[in-house]
This record gives structure tokens, sequence and C-alpha cells, in this order.
């Protein structure tokens, strides 16, 4: 996957004036038309970043995977779990869901973010992602 930040020269807490003024500038020195060059790569790789990035909707999903693959590869993820895959006690305000070695992820409601949680099991060194984006109703 393609760093969308680095390709328009950006750090990932860009504004969306800093992002439209970074593009601009590298689509007039990219542009097939006024480029030297006759490979459009370059040009195809600024036009798909600020896609991604010009748009809320899809910079969210974006920051959220590439979060997601820092943690797998910081931090080694057993599985990838959906919130509505995991149990939720209602007394506890917790949602838990059991660990192959018979212990449990567990976390609180209050835990739950925008975007992807990392739980370790209480009982052993295996860790799980949980996908808080696309929670049920």
């Amino acid at each position: 996957m393609a760093d969308h930040y680095k390709v328009l020269g950006v750090s990932s807490t860009a504004s969306r004036e800093e992002l439209k003024s970074c593009y601009h500038n590298l689509v007039r020195e990219h542009h097939p038309d006024k480029s030297s060059s006759q490979d459009g790569s370059n040009f195809c790789q600024i036009q798909e970043a600020w896609e991604v990035l010009s748009d809320d909707n899809r910079r969210r999903q974006y920051d959220a995977e590439i979060k997601a693959a820092e943690l797998k590869t910081v931090h080694p993820v057993q599985e990838e779990v959906s919130l509505h895959e995991m149990l939720f006690d209602q007394d506890l305000k917790q949602y838990q869901k059991s660990c192959r070695c018979g212990g449990s992820y567990v976390f609180d409601e209050s835990d739950v973010c925008e975007q992807y949680l990392l739980v370790d099991c209480d009982n052993c060194s295996l860790s799980i992602v949980v996908d808080c984006i696309h929670k049920s109703s």
C-alpha cells in the first residue's frame, strides 16, 4: 500500500488546506502535459493520494488501515475480530472473547474507539485487534 501522505509530501496531521496546496504544486510539476518524463506513474500516485485524503470518510478509513497495519508489525496479533463478534456483559459493561489458551480478551465499553483497538489476553502473550468501526447498532 502506497503511503499517500508521503506521496503528497505532508504529515498525517496535515490540514485539508495543506493537502490541497501540496497536491496542486505536485500536479503542476508532474502532470503528463507539463512533464518531460513519459512515465505518468507519479501523476497517478498523486491523483490517488488526493482522491483518498481529500475525502473525509476515505481519509478516516485509510488512517484506520494504516494504524491497524502498524499495530500488527509493532505488536504481533493473533486475529482481527469485529466488535459484534465479542460478547458483551451488560452488568460489567465489558466486551469479552475467549482466547485459545483458556484466558480472555476483555475491555470496557468505554475503551471502544472510532478505529481499531488492540487487546491483550489476560492469560498469555496473544493479542487481537478489534475493529470498532463496523460495530453493529
